[in-house]
């Protein structure tokens, strides 16, 4: 997963969120002055913390958790059908590990994602699950038990209905 300044920066400008001079005002405060360029950008005026939020789940936590659905849905037979996500909660952690024995020298950062989300199909909603990404690996994982509720719930579903109601 790469959140590189460089990248949340052409998100934004690819989404027309923000322009040229807006990102070469927010990379020159920070590195002036340090920080994380997204909340510079929302300090400066230049973007809203919601528009800074979607880019990020949208890049971060939408295509790792549909990839990880997707796999449950195909175990479930239901092939070919796309769920829409609702977040209740989505969470990032920044860990950074320090060598002490370097002066406390940063080693690496290490980014967790977790939250809790429910799915739609048609005017279906599943019970709300856990989500966790391994930010290295980019591999989204359900707890036990939630994948255990979700999968019951994919299975007391009527076929015909989602199949209809989510084309």
């Amino acid at each position: 997963m790469n959140t590189t300044n460089e990248r949340i920066g052409d998100k934004l400008l690819a989404a027309g969120l923000i322009c040229d001079e807006d990102l070469v005002a927010a990379v020159h405060v920070q590195q002036r002055c340090g920080g994380r360029l997204g909340p510079l950008l929302v300090a400066l005026g230049s973007v809203s913390q919601a528009s800074i939020d979607r880019i990020w789940r949208e890049s971060h936590v939408d295509p790792h958790l549909s990839a990880r659905i997707g796999r449950v849905m195909s175990e479930c037979g239901m092939d070919g059908i796309t769920p829409e996500f609702e977040f209740a909660k989505i969470y990032r952690r920044d860990t950074i590990v320090e060598n002490m024995m370097k002066g406390s020298m940063v080693e690496r950062t290490e980014v967790e994602i977790d939250g809790l989300a429910t799915m739609t199909l048609g005017e279906f909603t599943s019970p709300q699950f856990v989500f966790e990404i391994n930010a290295k690996t980019n591999e989204c994982e359900i707890p036990a038990g939630d994948e255990q509720k979700v999968r019951a719930w994919l299975k007391g579903l009527d076929r015909s209905r989602v199949n209809s109601k989510a084309a």
